[in-house]
């Protein structure tokens, strides 16, 4: 199937699809589900992933003839959809409101002990977050979304943005020291 996928090219795919040829979609499916279940991963644990999945590929099918191939990539534009889903998803669910404070002591870390984490844990990390704190790092981290941008997406101030990507760096940080037998970098830090 990855064959016939590449041997057509992205604007003969999408117009397959929009002839409501299965097969195309079930290539186009199969081809992107990956990396899209990714990132809605990083939004809803669980099986709600999957959930979010399959409702952004309705939204991708009903709305794929408003894609322009020449304005833009494909993945990138269905990964938006995935997002904009979750999101959703997550304001319906009302998570996305600011976490009560917690206690925000800065945990000074020395560049030396990143290099013991591997990417599987920092994943890990960043998906044990609170969801208002996991959500805007991983539109801003990941995503590349300014504070503005975060702002209008989750109907919140700038401002919030920022200080919720704040907490979020301070809680990995604390959570990286306390899930690593650090004392030995204590002469370090």
């Amino acid at each position: 199937m990855w064959l016939a996928f590449y041997n057509l090219n992205i604007k003969a795919l999408i117009l397959k699809c929009l002839e409501c040829d299965r097969q195309a979609q079930k290539e186009l499916v199969c081809h992107f589900a990956p990396s899209l279940l990714t990132v809605s991963k990083r939004y809803i644990s669980g099986p709600g992933a999957e959930d979010v999945l399959q409702e952004a590929f309705i939204k991708i099918f009903k709305h794929l003839d408003s894609f322009d191939v020449e304005k833009g990539s494909l993945e990138a534009w269905m990964k938006k959809i995935v997002v904009n889903t979750a999101l959703n998803i997550l304001r319906k669910k009302n998570v996305l409101k600011q976490h009560s404070e917690i206690d925000h002591h800065d945990v000074p870390i020395s560049p030396e002990i990143y290099k013991s984490i591997d990417a599987e844990e920092i994943v890990r990390l960043i998906a044990s977050l609170p969801t208002s704190y996991r959500t805007v790092f991983n539109l801003y981290a990941v995503e590349g979304y300014s504070h503005k941008e975060i702002g209008e997406m989750l109907g919140c101030a700038e401002s919030s943005s920022r200080s919720n990507l704040a907490r979020a760096r301070q809680l990995l940080k604390k959570s990286i020291y306390e899930n690593k037998n650090f004392e030995s970098w204590q002469r370090i830090v």
